[in-house]
């Protein structure tokens, strides 16, 4: 087999997207970083076939290359394959994916909830800076629209909603100035696309919420407590850990740039990290949170936390028994008293908010069933953006 090299200059034109994931490849890597269909890469040459079912290019000479731009080695296997592989066997049923799956305990009553706000950070810092037409980027947009429907396709559900976080303070802020304050700006390329991405989102099917005031999780932690109380399977789409505390037998989490694609049940909760979803709010507490700018307990990590949750059963055992705790950890345990309560209340995803002004009908769920796909904006705005690849399979759906 060929293998890529420094001196290669053959262009290796491959759909790594769905394809790759459902090939064997991880979720993140299955799209040069992010579970994100349709990114292709290689080097410039005339006469590759393979173009019609690509969609934009990124220079990427050798495996190691390929790494550095986020791509795993099975990605980089994949194009190994596929520089091997004749012309005339470079079809993209090769390398198409399989039927669409979803979990089996799942009934058909299922909500799905995405953490859009999540998911659009995670895609502009996983993908290449990828720009569209007069030079607008486009990698989050890439990234959020390429998950949302590999989302829709996997997961058949009646009702559906991407959240993203409000413009403006929260609750929490006025609770903790500092918080989240260790967080830098929005890149202006991500903040151009914000308003594209929640335009894609909602011409995808999807309804859209953004709730000013509360967070996204917030949201997330209100749609699928309800959701549940009316019969619902939900499943939430995020890589935050602090939704693991939604987590019960009938709210699951599905972080889709794990490797590969991981679902938390309960079960999953726990044997992540160490302790059941209706303690990830104490264990938050004591490790504290350095995205958020959330102190925990100094010198206490996940081993200490979860050692003292077993042999304490919450926050409040062990801070009771603050006193009879040794060493180093038992001092700063000790110094942390006074802060803990208001720990636990910042890491503390509420489930009660109202949604009144944002959801027609609420508490009903009707305004929030999956739409169709809106198909002539759809191909407007795949002209718009470059979306080539999107654009032809959009085409031949309506033949």
């Amino acid at each position: 087999m060929r293998t890529l090299s420094s001196s290669i200059t053959v262009r290796f034109k491959v759909w790594v997207g769905a394809d790759a994931a459902d090939g064997g490849s991880d979720a993140r890597a299955a799209a040069c970083a992010g579970s994100f269909a349709g990114i292709t890469f290689g080097r410039a040459a005339a006469g590759d076939a393979a173009g019609v079912w690509a969609m934009q290019d990124i220079e990427i000479i050798n495996s190691a290359d390929a790494m550095r731009a986020g791509c795993d080695n099975r990605v980089a296997g994949i194009v190994r394959f596929y520089a091997a592989t004749p012309a005339a066997d470079r079809s993209p049923t090769s390398l198409r994916p399989a039927a669409p799956r979803h979990n089996a305990r799942m009934s058909k009553k299922i909500m799905l909830l995405v953490d859009g706000s999540s998911y659009l950070y995670r895609a502009y810092h996983a993908l290449p800076d990828l720009r569209g037409p007069e030079g607008f980027p486009t990698g989050a947009l890439h990234g959020v629209v390429a998950m949302m429907k590999w989302l829709r396709d996997r997961y058949p559900a009646a009702h559906a909603v991407c959240v993203f976080d409000a413009s403006g303070p929260t609750f929490r802020d006025e609770w903790y100035p500092d918080y989240k304050a260790n967080r830098s700006p929005m890149p202006d390329p991500l903040r151009q696309q914000i308003e594209p991405i929640h335009e894609a989102v909602a011409l995808l099917g999807w309804p859209v919420l953004a709730v000013p005031g509360i967070e996204a999780d917030d949201a997330i932690g209100t749609l699928a407590r309800v959701a549940a109380a009316a019969g619902h399977e939900v499943l939430v789409s995020t890589g935050d850990k602090d939704l693991a505390q939604l987590v019960t037998p009938q709210v699951s989490l599905i972080n889709t740039m794990a490797r590969p694609p991981e679902v938390l049940d309960v079960a999953g909760v726990q044997a992540k990290f160490g302790v059941l979803p209706e303690r990830i709010v104490d264990y938050l507490s004591l490790v504290g949170d350095t995205v958020d700018n959330v102190p925990g307990v100094d010198k206490v990590g996940p081993k200490t936390a979860v050692k003292w949750l077993a042999e304490h059963d919450s926050l409040d055992g062990v801070m009771a028994a603050a006193d009879s705790i040794k060493g180093a950890v038992g001092e700063s345990l000790r110094k942390a008293l006074d802060w803990l309560p208001m720990g636990r209340k910042l890491v503390t995803v509420r489930t009660d908010c109202d949604l009144a002004e944002q959801v027609p009908g609420w508490p009903g769920l009707d305004a929030l069933a999956l739409r169709p796909v809106d198909r002539k904006g759809l191909l407007d705005f795949y002209t718009r953006y470059g979306f080539k690849t999107w654009r032809v399979e959009l085409e031949a759906e309506r033949e």
